[in-house]
C-alpha cells in the first residue's frame, strides 16, 4: 500500500471516529429530541446548537475544500443557530443524517484525490485537502466531546 493511501485510511479513521474518541454514529444515536434542546446551568450553547454548529462548519469545510467559487460565511452568525432546540423529531434526524452525509462526502473526496492530498488548493490560501480533513475531524472531536459531556450533566449518558 503506497503513502497515500496509507494517509488517506487514516484520515477515514480518524474522520469516523472509535480511536481515540467515540464513534460519530455512536454519539449521534445518545442524542434523543427529548434532550437535545435542554439547557445547562453555565453551558451558553445546547446540544442540539452544538450539532448544527457541527453540520454548518463541516458543510463550509467541504465546500471551501471542492468549489473554486466558494464565499467565507459569516463568523460567528452563519454557523450558530439561534434555536435552543429542533422543530421536530424529523428535523433532529435530517440533521444527524446531514451531518454523516457530509462527513462520508469528505471521506470520498479524499479517497479520489489520494494523488493531491497535499497539493494547495487553488481557490485557497494554502490549504491542502489533508489540512481541510483533519481540522474537520478535530472539529468535530472536540464538540462530540461537549455534546457527551452535557448529555452525562443531563444523565442522558
Amino acid at each position: 500500500m503506497d503513502q497515500n493511501n496509507i494517509l488517506v485510511k487514516q484520515l477515514t479513521d480518524l474522520l469516523k471516529g472509535g480511536q481515540s474518541h467515540i464513534r460519530l454514529e455512536d454519539a449521534l444515536d445518545r442524542i434523543t429530541y427529548e434532550v437535545c434542546g435542554k439547557e445547562i446551568f453555565g453551558v451558553p450553547y445546547t446540544i442540539w446548537q452544538l450539532l448544527e454548529h457541527m453540520r454548518f462548519s463541516q458543510r463550509d469545510i467541504l465546500e471551501f475544500s471542492v468549489d473554486a467559487g466558494y464565499k467565507e460565511m459569516k463568523w460567528p452568525d452563519d454557523y450558530w443557530v439561534k434555536e435552543k432546540a429542533p422543530q421536530s423529531e424529523k428535523q433532529l434526524q435530517e440533521s444527524k443524517q446531514n451531518l454523516l452525509n457530509d462527513r462520508d462526502s469528505m471521506i470520498r473526496l479524499l479517497e479520489g484525490n489520494k494523488e493531491i492530498l497535499l497539493e494547495k488548493i487553488p481557490h485557497g490560501t494554502g490549504q491542502t485537502l489533508m489540512r481541510e480533513a483533519m481540522i474537520l475531524a478535530e472539529h468535530n472531536a472536540y464538540h462530540l466531546g461537549e455534546i457527551i459531556v452535557i448529555l452525562r450533566f443531563l444523565a442522558a449518558w
